[in-house]
């Protein structure tokens, strides 16, 4: 049976990280472009701007032509939702899930994220989009992830719940960081924001 390398989970960090990287250049780019033309630029427009293949903007289309956040953000949570213990309540372990992975990002992931946030405030389109994204995509699949976490098919409404008081959680997060103008770390209007939606989360 083949084995994992000891060096396999770092260059899949760095994959990660580079997709990161080329999805938020790509957005901030669309976002400045639209600014400067007055309206949604094409992609070869944003190839020639990123300087990059025109393939490489079809890749990322689905994501950077509305705005998303990246998939992998999804996956890292929902991953280490199942982490958890089974028994602890649904919005605790999405706040310790959330203040975790925003705790370990490196100064490189970090500005990934800066880049994204930005350019996904940019405009309201962009804000109602992630909003969309958070709650008719990332809401099901969170609530999956918890009722799986109890070995269970099909999540509470508590579950449902707490996914709900779980995504303003986030958009208030963001808001929070927004005001320092995106500097600093994420850490601190995370950690505000989950004081805020969760009072005894500070304990």
């Amino acid at each position: 049976m083949a084995t994992r390398s000891e060096g396999e989970p770092a260059r899949r960090s760095q994959r990660e990280l580079q997709k990161r990287r080329t999805q938020a250049k790509l957005l901030a780019v669309r976002t400045q472009l639209r600014a400067e033309l007055g309206r949604d630029p094409t992609k070869g427009e944003i190839a020639k701007a990123a300087g990059v293949a025109p393939g490489l903007v079809t890749r990322y289309w689905d994501r950077i032509g509305v705005g998303e956040l990246p998939e992998v953000y999804l996956e890292t949570l929902t991953r280490k939702i199942g982490e958890r213990p089974a028994d602890e309540p649904p919005v605790v372990t999405l706040g310790r899930v959330l203040l975790d992975f925003v705790e370990k990002l490196t100064a490189e992931e970090l500005d990934a994220l800066r880049r994204e946030v930005t350019a996904q405030a940019a405009s309201a389109e962009e804000e109602v989009l992630r909003y969309h994204t958070l709650n008719v995509r990332w809401r099901p699949l969170l609530s999956a992830a918890l009722a799986q976490r109890r070995r269970s098919s099909e999540a509470t409404e508590e579950e449902d719940k707490a996914v709900g008081r779980f995504i303003v959680i986030i958009l208030d997060a963001t808001a929070r960081w927004q005001e320092n103008n995106f500097n600093g770390d994420v850490v601190a209007p995370t950690r505000d924001a989950l004081k805020a939606a969760i009072p005894a989360f500070g304990n």
